[in-house]
């Protein structure tokens, strides 16, 4: 496949949904992930939705925002891959900002199915609003309209094989596809998830792979790098965060196998469509709106 990717202002070529191209936005929320994915039909899903501190919830700042001025007024699906709060904090503000069709978590293993207080929180907030809440595993998968679907590859389903012993490796790994394109989605996943899909043999391999934890180092080994093998890798991740994301070992990692990383503490929100067979890439900030760059992928 030929992939054509143009680096540009993601507002350049604004689309209104439903307009027949596949879109997926991952948002700057800062040291957090939230991503949107529309399908050529209009549908719409919300996988994470940033973090929520005390004085700043990027789901109401900058999620909510977002939605309505692409023109939704619903979802069809909320995923969380995880509880962590830089992924679910800004989650209650969605459930009380937006109608949702269904809120979707991993399934977990007993030992880590006992919620927080947050967690227990959140979960309320779509209850109040009497969202359905679906728990998915590997084998899994959402239909996003006729033409897109999102395949869960981990967690495994409870007492299957190897059992995820942290949330970070409980997190929801999803493989996006429409046509030819495919777009991996890792949450929080690390090495342990990463080599236990590998070990089954599932097809990993992705146009667009979505870093793991933010980049840490104990996220996108080397195997997975080659396994998955992406043109194009998107980080989300705050600016000068105290965490050290990310990591030179993962970016060293995907410079090896000749991946462009793309990362919004420095190009800001970042934006793909696709028809199926080629895809374009746009950024918020510089160094590529001034003068956008065309990139002609083998």
């Amino acid at each position: 496949m030929i992939v054509a990717v143009l680096l540009g202002f993601w507002l350049a070529s604004y689309r209104p949904a439903g307009s027949g191209a596949f879109r997926f936005t991952m948002l700057n929320v800062g040291q957090g992930d939230a991503s949107v994915i529309e399908s050529p039909e209009g549908h719409v899903i919300l996988i994470d939705a940033g973090p929520a501190m005390r004085d700043d919830d990027t789901g109401r700042r900058i999620v909510l925002p977002y939605l309505r001025r692409r023109g939704f007024n619903r979802l069809d699906y909320a995923v969380l891959t995880h509880w962590d709060l830089d992924h679910a904090g800004g989650a209650e503000a969605i459930a009380d900002g937006i109608r949702v069709g269904a809120l979707i978590l991993p399934r977990l293993p007993y030992r880590l199915s006992h919620l927080t207080t947050t967690a227990q929180r959140i979960r309320s907030a779509f209850e109040r609003q009497s969202v359905p809440v679906e728990y998915l595993s590997r084998g899994d998968g959402i239909a996003l309209g006729k033409q897109v679907t999102l395949q869960v590859l981990s967690p495994p389903p409870p007492g299957v094989g190897w059992t995820p012993t942290s949330d970070n490796d409980a997190s929801l790994v999803l493989m996006v596809r429409y046509g030819s394109f495919r777009l991996l989605l890792t949450g929080d996943a690390e090495a342990e998830a990463e080599h236990d899909i590998i070990r089954r043999g599932l097809d990993v391999r992705a146009s667009v792979l979505k870093i793991g934890h933010h980049g840490s180092k104990t996220s996108t080994s080397d195997r997975w790098c080659h396994a998955v093998q992406p043109k194009i890798a998107l980080i989300s991740v705050g600016k000068e965060n105290t965490y050290g994301h990310p990591s030179r070992q993962v970016l060293e990692r995907l410079q090896r196998i000749g991946s462009r990383v793309l990362r919004t503490d420095r190009n800001g929100a970042i934006t793909i469509e696709s028809n199926g067979t080629s895809f374009t890439v746009r950024t918020m900030l510089p160094p590529y709106n001034a003068k956008p760059a065309r990139i002609v992928i083998r």
